[in-house]
């Protein structure tokens, strides 16, 4: 109860200021994403003694002293340009240490320092980065004198921690907030909007990541033609003249039975994790597949969690150049057939390498959104109910001796009809709650939208 009353007071106390950004960076394996989760006090990044499982970017709001910051785990830096992969998890870690106010610089204390570390600390001087030297895995050792070797780096901030058993990390935490209260100082930003969680799902390279970069507006999640490049769900804020969204890029979800290894299995974790949390969905199908029993499997999580969902059929421009001419309207036709049980869901079809389909997106989440929050009056919903429920009822669809009184809305977000009624078994309480549910689908616009029905006795 008191944590809860200090983080509102914290909000509070940061409206109208600048959230800083603060860079966890190192080499692999140094135990960033230990911190990471040790900061945000859960676990988000996946953890495992595997080098660079890290390739994604979380971001996570942390309190330092009463002062808010957004705290962001990069992907290790080996200064490797032999491996693709990797040279792209670098290039977005620099990319992020540039926007940064305090870069984190984490090192292994049970270990000499690198080559690759001194080239990574003379990188960041030049840069001019407030710089803080988080000396890893020192547990039961915090308050001993640092190694020698680390004093050769001439770092005025320095600091002793076990990210894992959570030695140093109060002292920490104080550093990095009076670091903090000199960046805040320096100006004022805008107070970071309320954000709609939109996940973007799908089954392993069908689009989501380079989805996701169209969406943000800049390349921030690597995409790369290798399977499970994405292993973190990765969380972007994105600002549009649509609304304020908070995108999240999944780990392609597969089959339990295929999991190999910790990795993958953590990764599936944090993309089931992140589906129950959104607001919204965004599967992503790739058609030259046609709907597989992967997908349907996904878009049965989405309908059994009641998610908002927009069906992002990708690859549009692959299918046109494969057969010319091909409608539109049959691709979405055969989609809808094979995902009838996501029956409510907003289709859209497209490219992710056209940047025109962006507008449309946000344009069709930005109605989503809004039908999700909609509350119809009492009014409307029981002149709706008998007029079309009383032409079911004469044409035999709805059960002779069924009785509907009156419905009311009890919920948004999602939305929830409460249909008062006569006593029914429960098979006749499923039947009449999907009629209902199709009556006021036809005559207001649900779209996008789960919709739930209660029936409840009078």
């Amino acid at each position: 109860m008191e944590n809860a009353f200090r983080q509102k007071l914290v909000s509070k106390m940061n409206e109208g200021k600048k959230q800083p950004l603060v860079a966890i960076v190192g080499r692999t394996n140094v135990g960033k994403s230990t911190l990471f989760n040790r900061l945000a006090k859960k676990r988000i990044a996946i953890v495992d003694p595997t080098p660079g499982v890290t390739r994604d970017f979380l971001e996570e709001i942390v309190d330092f002293q009463d002062i808010e910051a957004r705290v962001v785990d990069t992907g290790g830096i080996e200064f490797n340009p032999q491996e693709p992969l990797q040279s792209a998890v670098e290039r977005k870690a620099w990319e992020i240490i540039e926007e940064a106010d305090l870069v984190m610089f984490v090192v292994d204390g049970r270990a000499s320092l690198t080559l690759p570390e001194q080239e990574l600390l003379a990188r960041l001087r030049r840069l001019g980065k407030r710089l803080l030297l988080v000396i890893n895995k020192r547990e039961g050792m915090t308050h001993e004198v640092p190694p020698a070797d680390f004093f050769s780096l001439g770092v005025e901030n320095m600091l002793q921690v076990s990210a894992l058993h959570g030695d140093g990390i109060r002292r920490l935490k104080e550093v990095v907030g009076e670091i903090l209260k000199e960046v805040v100082s320096e100006g004022k930003l805008a107070t970071s909007p309320q954000r709609s969680k939109v996940v973007v799902l799908g089954k392993p390279n069908v689009g989501k990541s380079t989805l996701c970069n169209l969406l943000f507006g800049r390349e921030r999640c690597i995409v790369s033609d290798v399977p499970g490049t994405t292993r973190d769900a990765v969380t972007i804020a994105v600002d549009t003249p649509f609304g304020h969204y908070q995108l999240i890029d999944t780990a392609g979800l597969i089959r339990k039975a295929r999991l190999q290894d910790a990795v993958s299995f953590y990764a599936q974790t944090r993309a089931q994790h992140a589906l129950e949390e959104a607001d919204l969905c965004i599967l992503v199908i790739d058609p030259l597949s046609g709907v597989t029993r992967q997908d349907k499997r996904i878009a049965a999580q989405v309908a059994e969690h009641k998610k908002c969902c927009l069906v992002f059929l990708n690859k549009w421009d692959l299918v046109q150049k494969l057969n010319p001419g091909f409608p539109q309207a049959r691709i979405e036709e055969w989609a809808r057939r094979d995902l009838s049980f996501l029956h409510y869901a907003s289709f859209l079809i497209g490219s992710a390498l056209d940047t025109s389909i962006r507008e449309k997106i946000f344009a069709a989440l930005a109605g989503i959104i809004t039908r999700y929050h909609q509350r119809v009056k009492t009014s409307v919903l029981n002149e709706i109910l008998q007029q079309e429920l009383s032409e079911l009822k004469t044409k035999g669809f709805l059960p002779e001796r069924s009785k509907l009184y009156y419905a009311t809305q009890t919920r948004i977000a999602p939305p929830c009809i409460r249909v008062y009624t006569n006593s029914m078994d429960e098979e006749t309480k499923k039947r009449v709650a999907k009629i209902v549910e199709q009556a006021l689908r036809r005559r207001l616009n649900w779209e996008g939208v789960p919709l739930d029905v209660e029936l409840q006795r009078k």
